[in-house]
């Protein structure tokens, strides 16, 4: 940032010796600390965090390869709560997400709830022994599977395509709840409230 010392009557080698003009500048520098911390913190808060309840419409199925390279479907969770998480290892809300997730998985594994992650790294720059690091690196305990372009077209579009993303899917195969970005205990809440229902 440029200053017109001008706009004061002060010549710049007179603000050094001159206390008011050196506590203005001060308190000049901190205001502009001040702005630039909270223009980060709204442009952040902006898009992290959107949840919507979804009309109950059929979740598309897919066929995607673990990290072993076995194919999953989703059908093959029929009849259990599936929470499908989008996410990538450039993603740095999507850690939050995954410990949540991991907790999730522990605790409600044995009341049919399947937690399931979507990696939409792009495989060609990051393989699965790079995923298999970074699983271990941050403690994910559930099943990992690798996105085609199918799946990211069909369930998060072809613009503007951001992660996390979070699908919880009820136990007639209906997408319940959208969760786009990371809020803790979003995800368990509305867990509980599909398990409550059943």
């Amino acid at each position: 940032m440029v200053i017109n010392y001008d706009l004061y009557n002060i010549k710049k080698e007179q603000c050094a010796e001159n206390q008011i003009c050196r506590s203005f500048m001060k308190s000049l520098g901190n205001f502009i600390a001040v702005m630039v911390s909270i223009t980060i913190t709204l442009f952040l808060l902006n898009q992290a965090y959107a949840i919507e309840k979804a009309p109950l419409q059929l979740a598309t199925d897919f066929a995607l390869p673990d990290l072993s390279g076995r194919m999953v479907s989703l059908k093959d969770f029929k009849g259990k709560i599936v929470i499908v998480d989008f996410w990538a290892t450039w993603c740095v809300p999507c850690r939050n997400t995954m410990r949540e997730l991991s907790a999730i998985d522990k605790k409600y594994k044995n009341k049919d709830v399947v937690v399931l992650g979507i990696s939409i790294d792009d495989p060609a720059s990051f393989d699965n022994d790079y995923i298999k690091r970074f699983l271990k690196n941050h403690e994910v305990v559930y099943q990992i599977l690798r996105a085609d372009k199918n799946v990211i077209k069909d369930y998060l579009g072809v613009l503007n395509v951001k992660v996390p993303v979070m699908f919880i899917i009820d136990r007639k195969g209906r997408i319940a709840w959208k969760i786009v970005g990371f809020e803790p205990g979003v995800a368990e809440k509305h867990t509980k409230e599909l398990l409550s229902n059943y």
